[in-house]
Formats: structure tokens, C-alpha cells, sequence
């Protein structure tokens, strides 16, 4: 069984299925975007903590609070 559709009836199905596929795929580079944003401010996070504990065990051990 074959089925022809005529040519406007075709040019808006392949312009729906491709409009699909660009949401898709802008959601996919989205998702992507936010994983690698929240794993960033995580990163920065431990990152900024990691040096709060290291200037703060410098102070302590130079005893420079002890005025």
C-alpha cells in the first residue's frame, strides 16, 4: 500500500518532524548546560572551602590571632 501526499501536506510534515528534532536537541545541549553548571558551582564550591581551611590553618599555625 503506498501513500502519496501532496506537496504541501509533505513540506509541513517535514517541517513539524524537524521542528521536534530541534527541540529535542536543544533540550539534550540544555540538560547538558545545567549538569555542567551545577557540577561547576560544586567544584567552586569545595574549591572556595578548600581554601578557606588552608588560609585558616596558616593563620593558626603562624598564631597570628594570639595579639
Amino acid at each position: 500500500m503506498s501513500v502519496h501526499l501532496q506537496i504541501p501536506t509533505y513540506k509541513r510534515l517535514v517541517k513539524d518532524i524537524t521542528a521536534l528534532y530541534d527541540h529535542a536537541r536543544n533540550t539534550v545541549v540544555e540538560t547538558y548546560w545545567k549538569i555542567g553548571k551545577r557540577i561547576a558551582e560544586e567544584v567552586n564550591y569545595f574549591g572556595v572551602l578548600e581554601y578557606s581551611f588552608k588560609i585558616r590553618e596558616s593563620v593558626l599555625s603562624k598564631n597570628v590571632l594570639a595579639w
